[in-house]
């Protein structure tokens, strides 16, 4: 069966897709003429040339500044490795490939790409997850604890019992204990296995002390693994949050990104949870349109996974004709506004400084502090690394034993 592909166009102030033909060139640029228009004013007017055949390949066209290639090489890999391709240069490209021409971003979608989810984490299709997950798996191989930090909705938990599950320990128990309500009564230790401190943010002072006390009398064969929502380093400077319960959990951060700045996993996203839904509700599977997966895509996702996994619930339930289109959404992914508004995003000047940065810290977390496997992850040479280390200001690195 044929694979089905498109290009996820991302610009300052647009989201759209364009579907790739079966075979021949796509010409990308500013020009009016060509097939793929980039309305970027940092983009050239014929910039690069995409060959589609059973492969794509990406060809600069002697663009003003370049192409720059980003390609994720998977979990088992170093992480993500970007590629400059300047007149004439050449680069296969792979599923989840992000382009960036200027200020804009295009992203390979291919319809065997699978998202971030409990049942095949390991396979995240964005390169923020990525390192999130070559982390968690380097955390997995030690006893430090983990401070897991992210938006509700963004599969905290998820990610937690992946790590439970490549610590070894997972013929012991994972034990949760949420820490959002009336806790006293699951204040025990189990004897093997990981405790899961969820929403550990949400806990009480008084509560807190008798944490500390707790955690001293835990087993040296149980893993400590907490999840919050909030900053707690501004919690313990304002007094709200113990600091020395704050050292005992923070062994190594793992920061997930919010779903509005991993648009690319927005439509497998969605077409995962369709397909699983309706296999669970016993019901045909149907297809997005084109407009659907448009708005889906321009919604802000406050809520996360766990919102839009609750928007395709509603539009499977809703759709009735095969085809799910925007009069399925509700109102808030229909106009593109929620009625929780999201944090302000970076604007779009300090953005690439921002993930630069971003990247660079998950890269030292993840290599363990270790800068030769640090440059290999970013794809960049020591030097390279020296520089961008002295430029961020970034002295602290994280050794895993």
């Amino acid at each position: 069966m044929a694979v089905r592909r498109s290009i996820l166009v991302v610009l300052p102030h647009r989201r759209y897709f364009y579907d790739l033909p079966a075979s021949g060139t796509v010409t990308m640029g500013r020009a009016p003429e060509c097939q793929l228009r980039i309305d970027d004013s940092v983009v050239s007017r014929r910039h690069a040339l995409l060959h589609v055949h059973p492969v794509l390949r990406l060809e600069d066209l002697g663009s003003e500044n370049g192409t720059l290639v980003e390609i994720s090489t998977g979990s088992g890999g170093h992480g993500t490795v970007t590629t400059e391709l300047l007149r004439g240069d050449s680069l296969e490209l792979a599923a989840r490939a992000v382009i960036r021409l200027g200020d804009s971003r295009l992203i390979v979608q291919d319809a065997s790409v699978a998202p971030f989810a409990g049942e095949d984490l390991s396979r995240c299709s964005s390169a923020p997850m990525q390192a999130v997950l070559e982390t968690a798996a380097l955390a997995a191989r030690s006893r430090i604890p983990v401070l897991i930090q992210g938006e509700t909705g963004v599969g905290k938990e998820v990610l937690a019992e992946r790590i439970h599950e490549l610590s070894g320990r997972s013929p012991g128990c994972f034990f949760r204990l949420s820490c959002a309500g009336p806790i006293e009564s699951q204040l025990q230790v189990p004897d093997q296995g990981t405790l899961f401190l969820d929403e550990i943010g949400e806990l009480p002072l008084l509560l807190q002390t008798r944490l500390v006390s707790l955690l001293e009398s835990v087993p040296a064969d149980v893993r400590t693994i907490a999840a919050t929502h909030r900053n707690l380093e501004d919690d313990v400077a304002s007094g709200r949050f113990r600091a020395d319960l704050f050292f005992r959990l923070y062994g190594i951060r793992i920061a997930i990104p919010p779903l509005r700045e991993r648009v690319e996993e927005v439509v497998p996203l969605a077409r995962f949870f369709l397909a699983r839904e309706a296999r669970s509700e016993r019901l045909p599977e149907p297809i997005f349109s084109a407009d659907a997966l448009a708005l889906l895509c321009a919604y802000p996702w406050p809520g996360n996974m766990r919102e839009l996994r609750h928007v395709v619930q509603r539009a499977l339930l809703l759709c009735r004709t095969g085809v799910i289109e925007p009069a399925h959404l509700p109102d808030p992914v229909r106009s593109g506004r929620s009625v929780i508004r999201a944090p302000a995003a970076p604007t779009a000047q300090d953005r690439p400084a921002d993930e630069e940065r971003d990247r660079l810290l998950q890269a030292l977390e993840a290599s363990g502090g270790n800068q030769a496997q640090t440059a290999r992850l970013l794809g960049i040479s020591r030097m390279t690394l020296s520089r961008r280390i002295q430029k961020y200001g970034v002295h602290r690195t994280v050794t895993l034993r």
